[in-house]
Order: structure tokens, then C-alpha cells, then sequence
């Protein structure tokens, strides 16, 4: 597993680690202060430090609406990267962090389509989504490094995703991307931030934000 990247480092952008959840037995980010919290969430000493378990049938996590987990300024996209390690138990249709709530609040998710991960920006009702993804082999119980990274340019090639280093290949059926939208949804991890459904089966060892 590699978490290695040097797509902001060619593109020359400066970004600051705004956010960090290590699981250690707690829901703390311990850069901004924006704690989680969580519903029949266990912590566990794994293959790569401490994470947090998800069940797959109800646990999940929210974090309340802040700026960190926010990627435009209401106007313009802004740039962003997220970092996380999780292991997965099975292989399904599942979500792994989203920013969306109820109809209309649609920020930004990460999921993990069976064989694929795939990343979504989008305003508020979702009708302008930009999306990328990258494909994977899935053995249960296995631990991936995936990496999303945003230039903020609104362009395809602008949004990529990596799983253990594996660069994705852009998605060339996206409609017209008109930027995301700031809204007042929750970030969840675990599950649909939208609908109580699609629980992640597995855990997560660390998440970082950085924009």
C-alpha cells in the first residue's frame, strides 16, 4: 500500500491540513476541532494503527457542517485532497465519506461501486456532478490507500482519484460541471449522508483533509 502523490506538488498548489481523525478510541480531529459523532461505532488496533469499525447494517459517523469538509467559496471551487486508509469486509455498493443530506444539499462523496472506487463533486440538487474513478481488486479484508485530489479547475482532468498509487482514468460521460455548491449538509462516513442505507462494511484507520 502506497499513499504517495505528487499531483499538487507538479501543480504547484499550497494546501494546509485543515482536518485529522486517527480513531483512537475516540472521534476527535485533532487539527481543527471538528469532532465526529458516531452510532454503534467500535475502535480496534489494526494493520495500520488504531481505526474505526463499521458494521455494515447501522454504524456511521457525522460531522457537523464546517468550512473544512467545504470545497468553494460560493462562488469558485476551491482545492482540496482527502487521504484515508480503510479494509474492507465485503464488496458491494457502499459509502465511504459524503458530504449530502437532504434533496438539494449534495456537496461532494466517495464510494465504493463493487470493483471501483468513484469520487462525485456537485452542486446542491446534483444536476452538474463531476465524477472519476478508478478500479481495484477487491479481497476481503484487505487495507487501500485512496487518495482524492481537486485543483479546483472544474475540468475533468482536474479531479483524480488513486487507490494504493493506481491513478484513475477519467470519466469522459460527465454533464456540464458548474461547481459545487456550499450547503448546510452533514459530512457522514459510514453510509448515505441522504438516506439511512449502503453502511459500510469494514473500518477506517485515518482521514486527512487538506485544502
Amino acid at each position: 500500500m502506497s499513499s504517495k502523490s505528487h499531483f499538487f506538488r507538479q501543480s504547484g498548489l499550497n494546501l494546509t491540513l485543515v482536518a485529522q481523525y486517527d480513531f483512537n478510541n475516540n472521534l476527535i480531529d485533532s487539527i481543527g476541532g471538528n469532532n465526529g459523532t458516531g452510532t454503534d461505532i467500535t475502535f480496534n488496533s489494526g494493520s495500520f494503527g488504531n481505526e474505526a469499525v463499521f458494521n455494515g447494517s447501522n454504524s456511521f459517523v457525522e460531522i457537523a457542517d464546517n468550512d473544512a469538509f467545504t470545497f468553494t467559496d460560493g462562488v469558485d471551487d476551491l482545492p482540496f485532497r482527502i487521504e484515508l486508509t480503510l479494509r474492507l469486509e465485503s464488496n458491494v455498493q457502499q459509502y465511504i465519506i459524503n458530504k449530502r443530506g437532504v434533496p438539494g444539499t449534495f456537496e461532494w462523496q466517495l464510494i465504493q461501486n463493487f470493483n471501483t472506487f468513484q469520487v462525485a463533486l456537485g452542486n446542491g440538487s446534483a444536476s452538474s456532478i463531476l465524477s472519476s474513478s478508478v478500479a481495484f481488486t477487491y479481497v476481503k479484508g484487505n487495507y487501500y490507500n485512496v487518495i482524492i485530489e481537486y485543483n479546483a479547475s472544474k475540468t475533468q482532468n482536474g479531479l483524480r482519484i488513486r487507490v494504493d498509487g493506481v491513478k484513475d482514468t477519467p470519466d469522459p460521460n460527465n454533464p456540464i460541471y458548474l461547481g459545487m455548491s456550499n450547503t448546510s449538509s452533514d459530512v457522514t462516513i459510514g453510509r448515505s449522508g441522504q438516506t439511512s442505507n449502503r453502511y459500510l462494511n469494514g473500518a477506517i484507520s485515518q482521514i486527512k483533509v487538506f485544502k
